[in-house]
């Protein structure tokens, strides 16, 4: 790799090495996201074992303090949160190494399904319309968990 690639991991790398081992475990399951999650989605995918060791609002709060996690307060109902690529890869990388990664695609995958069916045929427009919203939010996590 180039020295500034080279430089970029290194720097990951030390901030993965300052989380202790619950924040590696939610690092490593979060990056199944792509273009982020609400909180909701991030507990039903990354804590279905309940073996995640730390609450995850927590969790999550402490890894947008470490700036490996970001935090977004769109015009949206609920807050978001959210890897860069950069960091989501190499946490990528980690869940594979951890041979975590099926799993945590099944959980994923599982999710977006649940997410999908919410929108029934008996939804008000005015429902219909703020699933249709989230969906918009969520079709890159869909595509990921189709593939």
């Amino acid at each position: 790799m180039p020295k500034r690639q080279q430089a970029l991991r290194n720097t990951i790398d030390w901030s993965h090495g300052l989380l202790n081992e619950a924040e590696q475990k939610l690092f490593r399951r979060f990056s199944v996201f792509i273009g982020g999650c609400t909180l909701e989605a991030a507990e039903a995918v990354c804590n279905t074992g309940s073996d995640l060791g730390i609450d995850l609002f927590d969790g999550l709060t402490s890894l947008v303090d470490k700036s490996l996690v970001q935090r977004i307060d769109q015009h949206e109902p609920e807050t978001r949160f959210r890897m860069l690529e950069t960091i989501r890869e190499y946490a990528l990388e980690r869940l594979v190494s951890c041979e975590e990664d099926a799993a945590t695609r099944r959980a994923h995958a599982a999710y977006c399904l649940v997410l999908a069916e919410e929108g029934n045929p008996e939804l008000n427009p005015d429902e219909r319309a703020a699933w249709l919203q989230r969906c918009d939010l969520e079709i890159d996590n869909f595509r990921s968990a189709l593939d």
